[in-house]
């Protein structure tokens, strides 16, 4: 790596493809996460008198995947700045 880019284009180049989160929040309109739960897929005759439900968790995993890319970020970047610390 840093035969190849400098320090500062190595940081760069993690921030520039690690960041995901913001346009997704950008078009949260675009999509939706959800899932349907069926009480009797789940527990099998004990559950078959409750209804299904669709659970959406588009707002969850917004936020989580803005945690997750904060933490990549940040591995990525130690990462790419030891090299160029040795």
């Amino acid at each position: 790596v840093t035969n190849a880019l400098s320090w500062a284009e190595a940081l760069e180049l993690v921030r520039a493809n690690c960041s995901f989160a913001e346009e997704m929040r950008e078009y949260r309109g675009a999509f939706s996460f959800s899932t349907r739960l069926d009480p009797a897929e789940l527990l099998g005759a004990r559950g078959a008198p409750l209804p299904a439900i669709t659970v959406e968790y588009t707002d969850e995993s917004l936020r989580a995947m803005g945690r997750a890319e904060t933490r990549v970020r940040r591995d990525l970047t130690r990462e790419v700045e030891r090299p160029y610390a040795e």
